[in-house]
Order: structure tokens, then C-alpha cells, then sequence
């Protein structure tokens, strides 16, 4: 790493507060999908990303024990809030729960790590986010020539397209 980089990545580390954080990406915060989020759908998506590591998201656990000392204090409030994010796509059940057996959880805008010794998951390890939770495309790239290197007019484009690229 070059001293310029060095010098920026300590500039970074002492503007912020120490400790352990979670990259929120931006595609996240700023889709229409995060937006419809209910108040109590972003509270719960958060708790659930203050356990995540580097190497543990599939094994996030909305437990009421867990989610009464982050605040919760309706079981039924935090139901719909698991349900809102599940149906949403915003998390993926890993391991269905049971008697004495927590239900664990992934974020999907993050991959989904391996198994830990001992403890395994319903759902495989992913190499990259699986992203179900976007329901429309992300932005088009635009692309400043749409007229392919040959000179022919692109078949995919619009008749009154191709009609003015050629005038």
C-alpha cells in the first residue's frame, strides 16, 4: 500500500468511531425497496446487523431475548417486523427453528457465509449477495455512442431511434 493510502486509510479509521461497523451500501439506503420499509422493518434490520461479523451473516437471530434488550417490547410488533422483511426479501431464513432452536437469518445484500463446525444451515453458502430483496433493476449505465463500432444502426433500438441516428 502506498503512503498516500496509508495515510488516508488512518484519516478514515480516526473520523469515525472506533470498533467493529457494518457497510451499509448506498444501492441499499437509496432503492425504492428500503424506502416502503416500515418504521419497525428498518428498526429490526438493523438489530439483526448489529450481530453480523465478518463471517456470520446467516446466523443473525431475531430472538425475543435478544430483541427485548435492543428495545422490543412486543412480541407481536417484532412478528410482523420478521414477517415484513421475510416476505420482502430483505432476509433469508437459514436454519428453520423449533423447540429450544432459535430460527437464524441472513441479510440477502450480503453473501451468505459457511457453515460454522457444528452448527449447521438449511441453505448453502453463497459466493455472492443473492440481492432478492431488489425488485426493480438498477440504473442503466449510459452509454455515451449507442451506435455499434461498425456503423450499423443497432437492431434492439427503437424504429424513430435508429431514424434519427441516421439523419
Amino acid at each position: 500500500m502506498s503512503k498516500s493510502k496509508k495515510v488516508a486509510l488512518a484519516d478514515a479509521k480516526s473520523a469515525r468511531e472506533s470498533g467493529i461497523f457494518f457497510p451499509l451500501p448506498l444501492c441499499v439506503l437509496q432503492s425504492p425497496e428500503f424506502v416502503l420499509l416500515s418504521a419497525y422493518g428498518v428498526k429490526l434490520l438493523i438489530d439483526l446487523l448489529s450481530q453480523w461479523r465478518l463471517n456470520n451473516n446467516g446466523y443473525l437471530s431475531p430472538s425475543w431475548a435478544l430483541m427485548q434488550a435492543r428495545g422490543w417490547k412486543s412480541k407481536a410488533t417484532l412478528a410482523k417486523a420478521l414477517k415484513e422483511l421475510e416476505s420482502a426479501d430483505w432476509i433469508i431464513r437459514t436454519r428453520q427453528g423449533g423447540r429450544n432452536r432459535a430460527s437464524l437469518y441472513a441479510v440477502s445484500f450480503q453473501r451468505i457465509d459457511d457453515h460454522h463446525r457444528g452448527k449447521p444451515l438449511d441453505v448453502a453458502a453463497t459466493r455472492s449477495p443473492p440481492s432478492y430483496w431488489r425488485k426493480t433493476m438498477p440504473p442503466l449505465i449510459k452509454i455515451a455512442n449507442p451506435t455499434p463500432p461498425s456503423g450499423a444502426i443497432d437492431e434492439r433500438l427503437p424504429q424513430q431511434v435508429g431514424q434519427k441516428l441516421a439523419a
